[in-house]
């Protein structure tokens, strides 16, 4: 394996990048699922020697590349930046990672994301590594690397497709299945489950609406009496309210001043959706009876 230093030697290294679109799904995905950032990431380290955590160029070039066709021969993968990496690598809670790649299995095979080439992860808790090879329309498999945390490999022409990236950020996360309202974040299975999960949910799936950026996914606005719209508009009428004092003029304290005014409001919709999560929970959330964790 390569140091750091031997591999900062090459110009292809150095100009490896991750696509703008990539970043908005990375940055998405940790705040959806609130990972720290080491759970997410698209550039490898010196461990990755091939594949879509490197770059085309990296990959044809490279005295330390192990495979010189990998990711790079499909015609869609000859095309995009020469320098972005394409693949996504997120480690999740195990009983989240399930739900995923399960959202994700259906989807691909569904012929829904063609841009992604192929996934790796683990949809049934077991010692396999379950995956799907997009470009031979076959199931595949990888080492056990791969059994706790989901791979993703995006094809190199659709890297920086933000619309792409909406779209498979939808589908991992339900947002595309608007019949299902009742997806969590954190299913009732995950044993680290909080009080903070459960209000997290009710709030952002009960009243949940997605404005990306382009407006290229949407999902219906929320109604104008929901708690999220009703904060908003509180919000807004604390900013057009004449000051007692002169605003503050830095961003942190003009948040402050916002949440201060809009406090009582709300509490109320805190208070409101606790009630209403300890009702849910005592009748077992909708009368579903919570899953095994696959551990």
């Amino acid at each position: 394996m390569p140091s750091y230093s031997q591999l900062q030697q090459e110009a292809a290294w150095r100009a490896e990048t991750v696509p703008d679109a990539i970043k908005w799904f990375i940055a998405e995905a940790g705040v959806f699922w609130r990972l720290s950032p080491g759970a997410l990431g698209c550039k490898g380290d010196n461990n990755h020697l091939r594949g879509a955590h490197r770059s085309r160029r990296w990959i044809k070039t490279s005295r330390w590349c192990t495979n010189r066709t990998y990711t790079i021969s499909h015609p869609d993968d000859l095309l995009g930046d020469e320098d972005w990496c394409v693949g996504i690598d997120i480690t999740l809670p195990r009983a989240v990672l399930l739900e995923v790649c399960k959202r994700l299995d259906v989807a691909v095979r569904a012929g829904l994301l063609e841009e992604v080439s192929e996934w790796y992860g683990n949809t049934d808790g077991d010692d396999r590594v379950d995956g799907y090879n997009n470009i031979a329309n076959r199931v595949a498999t990888s080492d056990d690397s791969h059994l706790w945390h989901l791979h993703i490999t995006i094809k190199r022409r659709f890297a920086n497709t933000l619309a792409v990236l909406q779209r498979l950020f939808a589908i991992l996360t339900g947002a595309d299945d608007m019949e299902q309202k009742d997806r969590l974040a954190f299913p009732t299975s995950y044993k680290e489950r909080t009080v903070g999960h459960v209000l997290a949910d009710e709030s952002n799936l009960r009243d949940y609406w997605y404005d990306a950026p382009g407006g290229v996914l949407t999902v219906n606005p929320p109604p104008v009496d929901s708690r999220a719209e009703l904060l908003v508009q509180a919000a807004q009428k604390t900013l057009a309210a004449p000051p007692a004092q002169p605003l503050p003029v830095d961003e942190a304290a003009l948040v402050a001043a916002v949440v201060a005014g809009v406090r009582g409001e709300l509490n109320n919709m805190v208070e409101q959706a606790a009630d209403r999560a300890v009702r849910r929970a005592l009748g077992s959330l909708d009368g579903a009876t919570p899953a095994g964790d696959g551990s």
